[in-house]
């Protein structure tokens, strides 16, 4: 899309918005009516979304402190977490960074008051509606509830990311916690 635009130098996509940079000198009005033509004229396409189960081993640091502030033992926590289809809502924050919608309701916590320096590559986290798994080492606010030994990202591979906007993921959880 951003190629059909005059003057875009670069365009990001996350949920339902869209951010563009232009070039200095460019005619935003140019832009914005180009932008509602192509809008206006686009041809919905939907192909069925991939379904993906990935194997969890629910051991996260933070698994027991979400049960606890739940109301929850652990294995309810796991059981809940893993008994529902979450969809790839959009990649962001990180390369490969999967925002994924889904959550039961009762699992549903803010972020943590203070985020984390390191958050381990392949740790499932929780936090507002929301699931989702680091592809990488990074910071992060997350409730941490357990890990994926898969690669989630490889800038080798095509495409680069393991988890895709649209597909609908399941997660087994291995090994589980007494």
């Amino acid at each position: 899309m951003a190629r059909d635009l005059p003057g875009v130098v670069d365009a990001l996509f996350a949920g339902q918005t869209v951010a563009l940079w232009l070039a200095d000198g460019t005619d935003h009005e140019l832009v914005q009516t180009r932008l509602q033509s192509l809008w206006q004229g686009a041809q919905l396409t939907q192909e069925p979304p991939r379904c993906l189960t990935l194997p969890i081993h629910y051991d996260g640091e933070d698994l027991h402190e979400v049960a606890q502030r739940c109301g929850l033992s652990p294995r309810e926590v796991i059981a809940l977490h893993c008994g529902v289809n979450y969809r790839v809502a959009w990649l962001g924050f990180l390369p490969g960074f999967a925002y994924l919608d889904g959550l039961p309701e009762p699992l549903q916590l803010p972020r943590r008051s203070t985020p984390r320096v390191s958050v381990p590559a392949g740790s499932l986290a929780i936090a507002g509606s929301q699931s989702a798994l680091y592809p990488c080492e990074s910071p992060g606010g997350w409730h941490l509830i357990g890990r994926c030994n898969l690669t989630l990202f490889d800038p080798r591979a095509e495409p680069p990311s393991l988890l895709l906007p649209g597909d609908r993921i399941r997660f087994e959880p291995v090994g589980v916690p007494e």
